[in-house]
């Protein structure tokens, strides 16, 4: 029988929240992308050596789900909804595109990550060797560290950095 899948390593901007967590995992084949959405809850995506995109949720009460939908697409949701609150870790396969929609909560991406598309109210982003970035917010600051490709901000009141290596528009 096959190993069991690495977890990768994960590296957080905080110490993660000691609330009760929910669990996900699913493998992928070929390209993925995955989407979700929160109302405040933070958001956190990182490379995984696996085939497999793997959710974890603190604090929020809420059972997460991934379905796998056309073209490598998987949503993940939590009871049919936008998560509340709480926050959520994400390990993906190098590669993986990612887009997320929240309102007010923070989203950080790490190293690997392929395509990236946020947009927030008045959460900050921030993302880190990612290939192309566009990043939509009212009011939450933005920093792009070392994109491989292009970045595109939007911002209405909030900071926006960028750094080595991204053609910003």
């Amino acid at each position: 029988s096959p190993a069991p899948p690495s977890r990768g390593r994960v590296h957080h901007a905080r110490q993660p929240s000691r609330a009760p967590s929910a669990e996900v995992a699913l493998a992928v084949q070929g390209h993925a992308t995955l989407h979700l959405e929160t109302w405040s809850a933070d958001v956190r995506v990182f490379t995984s050596p696996t085939r497999e995109i793997r959710a974890t949720v603190r604090g929020a009460g809420v059972d997460p789900r991934l379905t796998p939908g056309p073209d490598g697409r998987y949503d993940l949701t939590f009871n049919g909804r936008r998560l509340s609150s709480g926050e959520v870790d994400v390990l993906v396969p190098r590669g993986t595109s990612v887009d997320v929609s929240t309102a007010s909560g923070d989203v950080t991406m790490g190293e690997g990550i392929g395509d990236v598309r946020v947009t927030t109210t008045s959460g900050d982003v921030r993302a880190s060797g990612v290939r192309d970035a566009e990043v939509t917010t009212a009011s939450g600051d933005v920093t792009l560290t070392s994109t491989g490709g292009r970045a595109r901000l939007r911002t209405v009141s909030g900071n926006a950095r960028i750094t080595q290596g991204a053609a910003a528009q």
